[in-house]
């Protein structure tokens, strides 16, 4: 069997087509996956850094075990923008504690030093 010059060259061309073609498509497929792992590579960070948030809250026993000094009132123990690394393992505090306490209402946890102690009962002068 003989085959014209110009039936091998349409031959060919379709060859090279279908070749194109079969690369985009891969090269589309492989596009989309590596969409995929970066998206699922964004969602493991954030559950990573979930869990440790959560890992530390436990291990602190503490609802916010980090917190940031918002205001200059704690000066000259910390200034303001200072990260504090929370740990609640007392039960009574004692003057010159710093305690972090959550005002109801409010998402900011407040962060202040024990001046005083008032036993329950004591008359209070304000």
């Amino acid at each position: 069997m003989v085959f014209s010059r110009s039936y091998v060259t349409h031959l060919h061309n379709n060859v090279i087509l279908c070749q194109l073609q079969d690369s985009q498509d891969h090269e589309h497929k492989m596009n989309l996956r590596f969409e995929l792992q970066k998206l699922l590579n964004v969602c493991f960070l954030f559950a990573s850094a979930y869990m440790f948030w959560q890992g530390l809250a436990i291990a602190t026993n503490s609802a916010s075990p980090i917190v940031v000094v918002l205001s200059g009132s704690m000066e000259p123990a910390f200034q303001r923008g200072d990260i504090l690394f929370l740990w609640n393992r007392n039960t009574f505090n004692q003057v010159g504690d710093v305690v972090v306490y959550e005002v109801e209402g409010k998402q900011i946890p407040i962060v202040h030093r024990v001046l005083r102690i008032i036993e329950k009962g004591a008359p209070t002068v304000m």
